[in-house]
């Protein structure tokens, strides 16, 4: 299943494109945020414990992260990944763009009901909203 949503916002420096796309038990969404790649992945690990969840496994050189937020008495796997954008390649520490992308499932469940999709898709937006939010405006 796929659905069919896609975002562009300008504000200030920042860029945002959103795709939204679910498959097999769980939804996806990338998006590319202004900045460093260090600065963002210090957003990606703080948007994950702003939304109440706990990394159980990150590697910053691969750029992923997985996470674990409970919802519901229930447990929802969240894979971040993070790749510097190769066509915004400025050089260390100078402000580019990188790419997002965020995969969320029920832990256990591999076809959840319409009403958890909506809930995974509700999360996965929100937490990358949370780390567009924390990436700094300005160097």
């Amino acid at each position: 299943m796929k659905v069919g949503l896609y975002r562009v916002a300008v504000s200030g420096l920042l860029l945002v494109a959103a795709c939204a796309c679910s498959s097999s038990g769980g939804v996806s969404r990338q998006t590319t945020v202004g900045g460093t790649f260090d600065a963002l992945w210090l957003a990606a690990q703080g948007a994950m414990a702003d939304m109440g969840g706990r990394v159980v496994s990150s590697s910053k050189q691969a750029g992923s992260l997985v996470g674990r937020i409970d919802v519901e008495g229930s447990g929802v796997q969240l894979d971040v990944s993070l790749t510097k954008d190769p066509s915004a390649d400025l050089g260390a520490g100078i402000r580019g763009s990188v790419n997002i992308s965020a995969f969320a499932s029920l832990i256990g469940v591999e076809d959840p009901d319409t009403a958890w999709q909506e809930r995974i898709d509700r999360i996965v937006e929100q937490y990358l909203e949370l780390v567009e939010r924390r990436a700094p405006k300005r160097y």
